[in-house]
């Protein structure tokens, strides 16, 4: 909840000084700062606990597509657009949290793919030396975007329809040759 205000006056006043360096903002509010800074990395977390015996998403993986269309959809060339999913555990603060699963994080990392991620940020990367599952589902999401980077950073994308009463589903179709 930072002023936009004073955001895009310090925007401005980085940018005069070095018009080259790129300033990234990592938010979920990306509509609300989309001229304070040149790159993006929405932080969807979602918080897993432990409640009762039963695993909760604080917050729900379908958000992660509402926080990057919050900046892809404004059509702005000038903004990229990446994902800084959760690697840790908020255990520090809450004694219910837990860490994501696998699945989780594959299917958050995907859904952010799919709604034109660029980049990955691994925030709190030290984590992943705690959850090796989650250290070589990363290498994995490295190695897949590799070797699918012509098709995710495509502008010959095209929508598909699907059959989705809970819309939960992100699909991506991209023309290639």
């Amino acid at each position: 909840n930072i002023s936009p205000v004073y955001l895009k006056y310090i925007y401005d006043f980085v940018s005069e000084l070095d018009p080259y360096h790129p300033l990234m903002m990592c938010t979920t509010a990306g509509d609300k700062y989309l001229n304070c800074a040149d790159i993006f990395s929405p932080h969807p977390y979602l918080n897993p606990v432990i409640s009762d015996g039963k695993r909760i998403l604080a917050v729900p993986v379908d958000r992660v597509r509402t926080y990057l269309q919050s900046i892809t959809k404004s059509n702005r060339t000038d903004k990229v657009v990446g994902f800084t999913g959760q690697f840790f555990s908020y255990k520090f603060s809450n004694i219910l949290a837990d860490y994501p699963t696998w699945e989780e994080l594959e299917s958050s990392s995907w859904s952010a793919a799919v709604q034109g991620s660029r980049f990955h940020f691994p925030y709190a990367y030290h984590d992943l030396g705690d959850r090796p599952h989650i250290y070589e589902g990363y290498r994995y999401f490295n190695q897949s975007f590799m070797a699918l980077e012509i098709l995710l950073l495509s502008n010959r994308k095209h929508p598909v329809k699907t059959v989705d009463p809970e819309n939960m589903i992100d699909t991506l179709l991209a023309e290639d040759n």
